[in-house]
């Protein structure tokens, strides 16, 4: 093998050893390393003198499911190789080195034997233990939405093979602990516990037309407290159609992952092949296992959660997109898209680069809502497997363990792709090594989008009986968008449509797509893979957009926003002007509760001064706007949910001595530097004696001609840090102007 590893043992002394025990020792620890060698070379599917020991396992071909393997299958064999180590060590000479380390006789610092512990065993046989945290909000969402969190697997096959397919399942229903698990309430606290025997439903209806087979298999009849498993066959036996039947595998999400699915699929089509097989480990001791060694781990961890919750504190997750005002509904919607990137391609980048295709997809994630978001610091939920945890079990229990974990990102522009990768592949593998504790420091879970990228569906090994049609599964969560990628290149988004518009997840889709192509180059900055992002938008922009048109030219207006404003409130003082729920303002109410914001603001800013307003789409948010420019001020929004420290920059940019928020109980979201925090609520009942009326007249006559700042926004600092931008009272007249052309580029879409 090229480049064998040194293997002196500099750490005997032969003078103390003798030579029997030297050459005993030299032979444990060439046992040692060719195992490691031989497991590598096993899950890479590559001879052992391929292997490159000079390069990480990754840049060998390695990634998080290989690497998971090889853990488990090394700890059976005596050596402590976390997945972690696996992905990040520099080199296999670096593994091979530490082999001695990693003996199981020699327990890594956090390592310490695994004895049962009495607070979690409720029975004498140890099969009942307290659920998870995944699991329990499983089942908690499920209780607030009967239907949620259920797992819906399809197969479609001829009819005649129904009775080996039901055979099949039997067998593996009666064999599999996972199937005799469940949940039960005891003292207001769940547990999950394991019965003696699997209760095995199968139930069968046959439909002679194609109307009622499709509608019997959308119907879903589960009580409101299911957490266990069914299976319903649908047969269509029809003059007009070919017969087929479909199974419908049933499961709560409380007692599987896509991991334990595609386990649990390979032994069925085993089963169908005339194989025999074992049974997995029992999850509820698996659990318990996970248990102690939190404990044991827990100082460890405590560091790192410490920083990650810092650093979630000044990330930015919400998708600032309009909501559909359309009431809640129990169902996803979903778009496909398809990278249209080869995989080997991804593969070979993810080789350059160092890090594995499920990182590539989260940079390219990051990169698709970072100007959604409205932040170079971004956080996005990201499903990890939960199988790290250096227990030999792991990697063949069948069970929940997955851990939606936040996952923040820092966009740092002049990085090259590579170093952008590799930055993010790093926090991945660290969020991979910790998530088994999260719950325990405070971490919250919600997030706008998240990420579930299959790195398991390449395990489902081909089924004996040929199937009519490719399977489908489906699970509603109370995410609100939800990323399903397979590695093969295609892009699920299923989303709930009470919270996105079905226009903004196609753009997302699209963008996502071209975010992962954009990182092909390694060599390229992010600041280019933005332009590169952004280039598309702007084209569909100046289509749809008003800024080519001449109605809108800046020559052609010299009126200012408060003239517009004031001429539409008298002609319609008894109408609605802002409507938010059950809230409501007339055009008179708008109008003289603007003018008393504006004639308090003079009090405390000159003409032209910069007034930031607490931007939180309230009612008190439009009388704000209106106030300021009436004031002669410059209106610039801070947005709820700007960071703290993004918030005290921009305040301190704008060098503007007032911050404005709607209610007195908001007033302690001033910015650190801020002198002067009025609210919209202490102004209107504020009866102190302020500037005339003909004093006020006296500003907005210097707004006559449009010159006048009225708007100052941001940039997104895409090509630096961000930098205001000032818009005049003339050039907003002049872009509403054309107010059916210029909404067009926000409620209509049409490709490049």
């Amino acid at each position: 093998m090229a480049d064998t590893p040194d293997l002196l043992l500099d750490c005997l002394d032969a003078n103390n050893l003798s030579w029997s025990h030297v050459w005993e020792e030299t032979f444990r620890k060439n046992a040692l390393r060719g195992a490691l060698l031989q497991e590598i070379a096993f899950e890479l599917r590559i001879r052992i003198d391929l292997i490159d020991c000079n390069a990480s396992f990754v840049r060998n071909g390695g990634d998080s499911i290989s690497a998971l393997r090889i853990s488990s299958s090394c700890r059976a064999k005596g050596l402590n190789i976390t997945v972690g180590a696996l992905l990040t060590c520099a080199s296999i000479r670096k593994l091979i080195e530490l082999a001695d380390r990693f003996h199981t006789n020699q327990l890594l610092p956090h390592e310490a034997p695994l004895t049962p512990r009495s607070d979690i065993e409720d029975t004498p046989n140890n099969n009942t233990c307290r659920v998870t945290d995944t699991q329990l909000s499983f089942i908690y969402g499920s209780r607030a939405s009967p239907g949620q969190n259920v797992i819906r697997y399809s197969e479609t096959y001829s009819p005649e093979s129904i009775p080996s397919m039901k055979e099949a399942w039997k067998t593996l229903v009666t064999l599999e602990p996972i199937f005799r698990t469940h949940a039960e309430l005891r003292d207001e606290n769940y547990y999950i516990a394991e019965k003696s025997e699997a209760t095995f439903v199968w139930d069968e209806l046959v439909v002679d037309n194609r109307e009622a087979y499709v509608r019997e298999l959308q119907e879903l009849e589960l009580s409101t407290d299911f957490t266990g498993s069914c299976f319903k066959v649908v047969s269509l036996k029809s003059n007009d159609d070919a017969p087929e039947s479909t199974v419908i595998w049933t499961i709560h999400h409380a007692l599987i992952d896509g991991y334990s699915k595609v386990l649990l699929l390979n032994k069925h089509r085993r089963i169908l092949s005339g194989q025999s097989i074992k049974p997995a480990p029992s999850f509820v001791q698996h659990v318990a296992q996970i248990a102690v060694f939190r404990d044991t781990w827990q100082p460890n961890s405590e560091r790192f959660w410490t920083q990650e919750l810092e650093i979630l504190e000044r990330s930015k997750h919400e998708l600032l997109l309009p909501k559909p005002e359309i009431p809640f509904t129990l169902s996803y919607a979903r778009e496909e898209v398809t990278v249209k990137v080869s995989r080997d391609d991804l593969a070979q980048l993810a080789l350059e680069s160092g890090v594995t295709i499920a990182s590539i997809y989260c940079a390219a994630w990051a990169l698709t809502i970072r100007d959604y978001v409205d932040s170079d610091d971004i956080a996005f939920g990201i499903v990890l497997l939960g199988r790290s945890v250096p227990l030999v079990e792991s990697v063949d229990v069948l069970g929940p363990l997955i851990n939606t974990v936040p996952f923040p990102i820092r966009i740092e522009y002049d990085q090259t792709v590579s170093q952008y990768l590799a930055a993010v592949f790093k926090h991945y593998v660290e969020l991979d090594s910790f998530q088994w504790n999260m719950s325990q420091h405070g971490v919250a879970r919600p997030l706008s989008s998240t990420l579930n990228i299959h790195a398991e569906t390449p395990l489902l090994e081909p089924t004996p009986l040929p199937m009519v049609r490719e399977p489908s599964t489906s699970v509603i969560s109370e995410l609100p968008l939800r990323i399903e990628v397979q590695l093969s290149g295609k892009l699920e988004l299923f989303y709930h449509q009470h919270v996105f518009q079905e226009i903004d997840i196609k753009r997302l889709g699209e963008r996502f797509a071209h975010a992962v192509q954009s990182l092909l180059t390694p060599n390229c900055t992010i600041r280019d893979c933005l332009e590169s992002l952004n280039a598309r938008d702007m084209k569909s922009l100046l289509t749809n957009g008003n800024c080519k048109s001449v109605a809108t030219h800046m020559e052609f207006w010299n009126e200012n926003l408060v003239q517009l404003f004031d001429t539409t409130a008298m002609a319609n003082l008894n109408r609605t002007a802002v409507e938010k729920s059950t809230e409501t303002l007339t055009y008179s109410e708008l109008y003289w509760s603007s003018t008393q914001i504006a004639m308090q603001l003079a009090r405390h800013s000159d003409f032209g001064d910069v007034v930031c307003v607490y931007a939180d789409r309230s009612l008190e948010w439009i009388i704000a706007i209106y106030g300021v420019l009436k004031a002669g001020g410059v209106y610039c929004p801070l947005e709820e949910g700007l960071p703290s420290v993004t918030k005290d920059e921009y305040f301190t940019q704008t060098s503007a001595r007032v911050f404005l928020v709607g209610r007195n109980d908001q007033k302690n979201l001033r910015p650190k530097t801020c002198m002067t925090c009025l609210s919209v609520e202490e102004l209107l009942g504020d009866a102190t004696d302020c500037p005339a009326l003909a004093s006020l007249s006296e500003r907005q006559a210097r707004l006559s001609n449009g010159e006048a700042g009225a708007y100052l926004c941001f940039s997104s600092g895409t090509s630096g840090s961000p930098k205001g931008i000032l818009c005049t009272h003339r050039s907003l007249v002049a872009f509403q102007n054309d107010s059916g052309h210029s909404m067009a580029a926000f409620t209509r879409y049409s490709p490049p």
